[in-house]
């Protein structure tokens, strides 16, 4: 079976020594992946390192799978990272916040569409609070 790219991408992401400059290049240029786990991924590790000066770029990242919705983002996981991220980082563009809050994703199930942003909606209202 053929290895998985975005795997690899990620377990290379992860590798990466935190707190150099090639840490922030990476996850700065993960956060600009089409692979929605590899986003993910980097907004997860700016999170737990507390890199408070990649916030921007995150909030670009949010507004850009926000603009593609499920085709960019299947079930919000990226977008939800980042939403998180923002918040634990204290992030203070209320725009950001409020767009997220708006933000409505129908995804196909089993019958009716279903809504996959609502976890989103509700952590971009405590960012904003």
């Amino acid at each position: 079976m053929k290895p998985d790219p975005v795997d690899a991408a990620i377990e290379k992401l992860s590798a990466v020594q935190p707190g150099t400059a090639e840490a922030q290049k990476a996850y700065a240029a993960a956060l600009s992946a089409k692979a929605n786990r590899l986003v993910a991924k980097a907004a997860k590790l700016i999170d737990h390192h507390r890199l408070s000066d990649l916030c921007p770029k995150m909030a670009e990242a949010l507004g850009r799978l926000m603009e593609r919705g499920a085709d960019a983002d299947k079930g919000c996981v990226a977008m939800l990272a980042i939403a998180r991220a923002l918040v634990n980082l204290d992030h203070d563009d209320a725009d950001v916040f409020l767009r997220g809050m708006r933000h409505v994703q129908k995804e196909a199930s089993w019958g009716p569409p279903v809504d996959t942003a609502v976890e989103l909606r509700a952590t971009c209202a405590m960012g904003l609070a």
